[in-house]
């Protein structure tokens, strides 16, 4: 072999090298989204707040996700995952469970414990 059919050879693998190193770091930033199943991001309210109002209006994001529920019963959200609902309150204490599931069936679970406290005149 000659020094210069060797020295193509190996610019040719150095250059195959790093182009497959390129795709699949590529490919696992893009997968990242995906292996790291469905996430709910809460604006509001903050759990553990006392409300005077028995109506509260519940706001926040869920990324990577096919469905979502506010206790066991679904909830829509936007294109970007944006989601406002309104819940009546009890009195006194309250649990509200978020839930989001993706595409491939991996689950999770946000509570809010907020407090009603009922204005009376």
């Amino acid at each position: 072999m000659s020094g210069d059919t060797r020295k193509s050879l190996i610019s040719k693998i150095i250059s195959l090298s790093v182009f497959t190193l390129i795709l699949g770091s590529y490919g696992l930033f893009q997968a990242h989204k995906l292996l790291s199943g469905p996430i709910i991001e809460l604006d509001s309210p903050h759990t553990g707040v006392t409300v005077s109002s028995n109506l509260l209006e519940i706001k926040g994001t869920s990324l990577n996700t096919s469905f979502i529920s506010l206790n066991d019963r679904p909830i829509y959200m936007d294109e970007q995952g944006h989601f406002t609902e309104k819940l009546p309150l009890y009195p006194g204490y309250n649990i509200i469970n978020i839930k989001a599931k993706d595409r491939f069936g991996s689950l999770v679970s946000k509570n809010i414990e907020i407090v009603y406290n009922e204005q009376k005149s």
